[in-house]
C-alpha cells in the first residue's frame, strides 16, 4: 500500500469525523489531526466551511498547528542559545510576535530597528560617556520618535507583541525596554534589562553610581535610591537583588506571563493554555545564561 495515499485517506477520514456534533469526539479528532503536524494544512483548505461549528474547529486546528511550530522554533532557539551561553532575546521576541501574526515579515522589522539605530548613530561620538550617549538614545526614542507607555490600555495583549509596539509606538515597560536594548546593542551601548517586581527598566552597565532608564515613563534616568523609593511606595519593599540584571530568557518568560495575564482578563482560555505550555518549554531547556 502506498504510504502517501494511506496518510491522505486517514486525513480525509479524520476531517469528515471532525464535523461530529459530539464535542468529545470532535476534540479527540482535533488532537489527532494536530499531532499529524503541518502535513494536514493543504487538506484544510478544501474542507467545506459552511457550518459555523466546523469553521471554528478548523480555525482552532490552524492556530494549534501554528503555535506548535512556534513552540518547536522556540525550543530550537533555546537549545542553540544554551550552546552559545547567551539567549538571543531579539530572535525570541520576534518569534513570540510571529506566534500571533504568522504572516509578518520579521526581516522588515529588523530593518526598521537597523534604520532607527543608523539615524541616531551620527549623534554619538567616541568621546561621549555611556550616560551621555544613552541620554541621546532615550531622547531620540521617547521624545523625537514618540514611543510611549500605553497607560490607557495597559493590559492590551498588543502591547506585548513587538511588531505591534513598533507599528503603534506604544507598549508596556518590558517591550519599550527591549526596544531600547535592541538599539543600544546596535550602537555599542552597554545595557541590560532589570525585571523589578511590578516594573521593568534598563540598566547602564559600568556607570558609577549605577544608572537606570525607565522607558515606560519617557526614558527618565534613575539611580538605585529612586528604584528603592518606587518599590517601597508600591508596597513591595526593597531588596538589592531586585536591581540585578535579568537573563534574556527570563525577559522573554516575563513577556509571556504578561500575555497570559492579559488574555486571562479577556477570558481567552485557549490562548492562556497555549502560553502556559510555552512556560514549560522555557523551563525544559537547562544551562542557560
Amino acid at each position: 500500500m502506498n504510504v502517501e495515499s494511506s496518510t491522505e485517506r486517514k486525513i480525509q477520514s479524520l476531517l469528515r469525523l471532525l464535523s461530529d456534533p459530539n464535542q468529545q469526539v470532535a476534540a479527540t479528532i482535533h488532537k489527532e489531526l494536530v499531532n499529524m503536524g503541518a502535513i494536514i494544512l493543504p487538506f484544510l483548505e478544501h474542507v467545506d466551511q459552511g457550518d459555523h461549528d466546523m469553521c471554528v474547529r478548523l480555525t482552532e486546528i490552524r492556530e494549534d498547528l501554528r503555535f506548535e511550530k512556534f513552540r518547536q522554533d522556540l525550543r530550537q532557539l533555546l537549545l542553540s542559545s544554551s550552546r552559545e551561553r547567551v539567549f538571543d532575546l531579539e530572535a525570541g521576541t520576534f518569534l513570540l510576535a510571529q506566534s500571533a501574526y504568522p504572516e509578518i515579515n520579521i526581516q522588515q522589522y529588523i530593518q526598521q530597528l537597523d534604520d532607527l539605530a543608523e539615524e541616531v548613530r551620527p549623534r554619538l561620538t567616541p568621546s561621549q560617556s555611556l550616560e551621555d550617549a544613552s541620554q541621546i538614545l532615550a531622547k531620540y526614542l521617547f521624545v523625537e520618535k514618540g514611543f510611549r507607555g500605553n497607560r490607557e490600555h495597559y493590559d492590551d495583549p498588543e502591547n506585548s507583541f513587538f511588531n505591534r509596539v513598533l507599528e503603534r509606538r506604544t507598549g508596556i515597560p518590558i517591550t519599550l525596554s527591549v526596544l531600547y536594548l535592541f538599539l543600544a546593542k546596535r550602537l555599542g551601548l552597554s545595557s541590560t534589562g532589570v525585571g523589578m517586581p511590578g516594573h521593568f527598566i534598563v540598566k547602564l552597565e559600568g556607570t558609577d553610581p549605577t544608572i537606570f532608564i525607565d522607558c515606560f515613563n519617557g526614558g527618565v534616568f534613575l539611580e538605585a535610591k529612586n528604584c528603592e523609593q518606587f518599590l517601597i511606595e508600591a508596597g513591595v519593599g526593597f531588596n538589592e537583588t531586585y536591581l540585578h540584571t535579568t537573563p534574556n530568557d527570563l525577559i522573554l518568560a516575563r513577556m509571556i506571563r504578561n500575555l497570559i495575564g492579559g488574555y486571562e482578563k479577556l477570558q481567552e482560555t485557549e490562548r492562556v493554555d497555549r502560553l502556559n505550555s510555552l512556560m514549560e518549554t522555557l523551563d525544559s531547556v537547562p544551562e542557560r545564561d
